[in-house]
């Protein structure tokens, strides 16, 4: 009875683990590529850069310097996502890409 429960759980995680979101926490943004929509950003340097691809389902959010309250948030546009910018990315694989779920976009330093 143990065993086959283990191997559910297994399977059910198998299924499930290219569908759970991720998230890359204050990255810097290294380039940016309107035309796919898609940006790349890394942790610092000497770090990797990763690139995260949009869709029309990314939401992107711009944090003001209240962050912690809700009414701080405002929405974004793909255009605000700018080389040198510092943002938090929430992200599930598909394949080898990352698509970017959630972009929260932090002020210019």
């Amino acid at each position: 009875m143990t065993r086959l429960l283990a191997a559910t759980t297994l399977a059910l995680f198998a299924l499930t683990s290219g569908v759970l979101a991720a998230m890359d926490s204050k990255r810097t943004v290294t380039a940016v590529d309107e035309n796919a929509r898609a940006f790349s950003c890394s942790a610092g340097a000497g770090e990797p850069s990763w690139t995260y691809k949009t869709t029309d389902k990314t939401v992107i959010r711009m944090s003001e310097q209240r962050v912690r309250l809700s009414h701080a948030w405002h929405r974004g546009h793909f255009s605000d996502i700018k080389v040198g910018r510092i943002v938090t990315v929430r992200y599930h694989l598909h394949g080898h890409d990352r698509i970017a779920e959630r972009v929260i976009v932090y002020p210019a330093q």
